[in-house]
């Protein structure tokens, strides 16, 4: 079966690269690299299923129980080599009624004690992750960098004004340090641009991000990170949002 499924995800070297852009090529070569990789672990994996779920995880339970077992299982699939990227979405896992504007868009004490549990569990994530030993015998929190994050800085539409909370990587990186990108005030505030709905560059000043805005992007932190863990990446997603290095 898993042959089948590799054998299919490589399907792509069928079709000419070369009658690709440069930037698509680039996009499929980089693609089908991760897919040996993880074939070529996957075949000399000999340690695979050293940890185990504590229990079997249960859709549409509370939205704290939702967390936790998605939590347990990125934690299984790190310890055990399965995957070593996870994306969870809080807002996705299960509903409040309107996620955005209540919650990740609003800045009301409605769901403060909500905001704290999800925390907890994040906590908890980190501990578990601290705690088991990874394959150079560091602590897998170690090997591992979480990023906490949301849709908007500030209730806003802003996401130029916006914190993000890293835990772990210390294996890559220094840690306990708070890193603050310069602000832009006033005229230059205009020069920092995004794409509408129709992928029109408009001043980003539009989106509510006041006078005050940090000089660099999501796209620039998740670009540091990229090349952090090995890749070659000049850009992370819209060229527009690439403004310079972090110097995580």
């Amino acid at each position: 079966l898993l042959s089948s499924v590799f054998s299919y995800l490589k399907s792509p070297t069928d079709t000419d690269l070369s009658q690709l852009s440069p930037q698509e090529r680039d996009k499929m070569t980089r693609y089908l690299g991760a897919v040996e990789n993880l074939e070529q672990r996957k075949n000399s994996n000999n340690q695979s299923g050293s940890e185990r779920l504590r229990a079997t995880p249960e859709q549409y339970q509370n939205r704290r129980t939702d967390l936790e077992h998605f939590l347990e299982m990125v934690r299984v699939g790190f310890a055990n080599d399965m995957t070593r990227v996870a994306i969870v979405g809080i807002g996705d896992i299960h509903s409040i009624n309107d996620f955005h504007h209540d919650h990740a868009h609003g800045n009301s004490g409605t769901w403060w004690n909500t905001r704290r549990d999800f925390a907890n569990n994040i906590v908890q994530f980190v501990n578990d992750l601290n705690s088991i030993t990874d394959f150079d015998g560091r602590p897998l929190l170690d090997n591992t960098l979480i990023v906490l994050t949301g849709e908007v800085g500030d209730g806003d539409h802003n996401v130029l004004s916006k914190g993000h909370i890293m835990f772990g990587g210390s294996s890559m990186m220094s840690i306990g340090r708070k890193i603050q990108v310069a602000q832009l005030q006033g005229d230059p505030v205009e020069a920092l641009r995004r794409e509408d709905i129709n992928g029109i560059l408009r001043p980003q000043v539009e989106w509510g991000a006041g006078n005050f805005v940090g000089s660099r992007t999501n796209a620039d932190l998740f670009r540091e990170i990229g090349n952090m863990a090995g890749l070659s990446l000049n850009e992370f997603g819209l060229p527009s949002q690439n403004k310079g290095s972090i110097l995580i």
